[in-house]
């Protein structure tokens, strides 16, 4: 599982699967949050963290121990970002996750709201994957932070034909 951008990582703390992951790996760009938590999960075998870029950069493989092969993760995770980031950036952020061929997503959305909004990196605003320039198709969404905001956390099934569309029209 590849968590990005993983913040200070305190929803996995909710989470017995988390723990039972063969791997977990964390990306972010603050370097203060990468080191703050390596040292909180250091003694977690089987958590890393690490600086990425996914606007600029297709995430990494790893290795998988048992056979020593590099591949793919199956599973991204990414809450709470796309709605800091210009609707261009977010594009280019599912098009780098999108790319190396991740069987399912789990993000954040506000369905609730209509499309997607220029904003200065870093604001928020409440965005809408359903609509331009994501267009992402109905999904199995539940609520996230039911008395604190709209927002709906999604799963994604990533071999679906949507995708290659996403990726030849988008990317």
């Amino acid at each position: 599982m590849i968590d990005v951008p993983c913040g200070d990582a305190n929803w996995i703390f909710d989470s017995f699967e988390t723990d039972t992951l063969p791997m977990y790996v964390g990306f972010d760009i603050v370097n203060d949050v990468i080191k703050v938590n390596k040292q909180r999960f250091a003694h977690h075998n089987n958590k890393q963290f690490h600086f990425w870029d996914a606007v600029n950069c297709v995430l990494p493989k790893f290795r998988n121990e048992t056979s020593g092969i590099k591949q793919w993760f199956d599973l991204v995770h990414m809450r709470d970002v796309i709605q800091h980031m210009s609707p261009e950036l977010g594009v280019k952020f599912f098009c780098n996750v999108f790319r190396v061929g991740p069987r399912v997503l789990i993000t954040t959305s506000y369905e609730q709201t209509g499309g997607s909004t220029n904003i200065t990196e870093g604001d928020w605003y409440p965005n809408n994957l359903l609509h331009e320039p994501f267009s992402f198709p109905k999904a199995d969404c539940t609520p996230t932070h039911p008395n604190i905001e709209n927002d709906v956390t999604c799963v994604y099934n990533l071999t679906e034909d949507w995708v290659r569309e996403f990726l030849s029209s988008s990317c």
